[in-house]
């Protein structure tokens, strides 16, 4: 496996010291050890998702992974199944989070309710968001990690807190006297 990483680093172009900052493993690791534990190949795979994954453990295949995502005619990179399951995952939970703001913005705009320029603008946003994403999820453009992350963390928080704000106001428009909030620590 030592060998394939160092294949890796030569398809590359980078230097050991270079793998070992991208990677966020220590310097010398390569030279130090004969076999890579789990959370090691997840660094590398993490950092390189363009790398076969079958190939890097095992040897057999293409070093390469063969779905590529194509944007403007130029191949960008290419992913990992388990890039694919996040994306897929963060955008089913997008697209499902949109479809409960359109509920409670049609309940709150039934009964008389006037959106602010600002609640307008975020919803604006998130809708502009969610059919971005939509090219993510088709292949027509790909998140590098740090995009990834900003991402899930508007739609993890200030989409769930915005939605919050929403059936808080939806709750007093219809004078309920319980309301439910979304819980973001468990989605």
């Amino acid at each position: 496996m030592i060998d394939r990483i160092l294949q890796i680093i030569e398809y590359k172009g980078i230097t050991k010291n270079k793998f070992y900052k991208e990677t966020g493993l220590s310097n010398g690791f390569l030279d130090k050890v004969k076999d890579i534990g789990a959370s090691k190949l997840e660094y590398i795979l993490n950092t390189y998702p363009e790398i076969n994954s079958h190939w890097l453990v095992t040897g057999k295949g293409e070093m390469l992974n063969s779905i590529s995502i194509v944007k403007e005619n130029t191949v960008k990179k290419k992913i990992t199944d388990s890039y694919s399951l996040k994306v897929t995952d963060l955008g089913l939970l997008l697209t499902d989070n949109m479809k409960f703001l359109s509920f409670l913005v049609s309940i709150l705009i039934e009964n008389k309710y006037q959106l602010t320029k600002k609640e307008k603008s975020d919803i604006e946003f998130y809708r502009d968001l969610e059919k971005e994403f939509e090219n993510i999820r088709s292949g027509k453009d790909v998140l590098n990690a740090e995009d990834f992350e900003k991402i899930q963390l508007l739609i993890r928080s200030n989409l769930f807190s915005f939605i919050n704000d929403m059936i808080d106001k939806a709750s007093q428009v219809l004078k309920l006297k319980n309301t439910f909030y979304f819980d973001n620590e468990n989605m």
